[in-house]
């Protein structure tokens, strides 16, 4: 029912508990989400105009804009 565009674990790096699921982050990337984990990615900011979403991460500072829905 719903298209997600971003997906964002927060998880620590090496976690006990495996997160994310393998088979959560292959759904996702199947279905063409972007999906940024703190694990890999450190801190994720996101920033938005109320109709538009930039992301930036530690990993890659440089902010992004996220592309447009259908």
């Amino acid at each position: 029912a719903v298209r997600p565009r971003l997906a964002l674990v927060s998880a620590g790096a090496h976690n006990t508990f495996g997160h994310p699921h393998p088979d959560v982050v292959a759904r996702y990337r199947r279905r063409g989400v972007q999906f940024l984990n703190t694990a890999w990615e450190g801190t994720i900011t996101l920033a938005t105009d109320g109709r538009r979403l930039w992301v930036g991460t530690a990993a890659s500072p440089v902010e992004r804009r996220l592309p447009e829905g259908p």
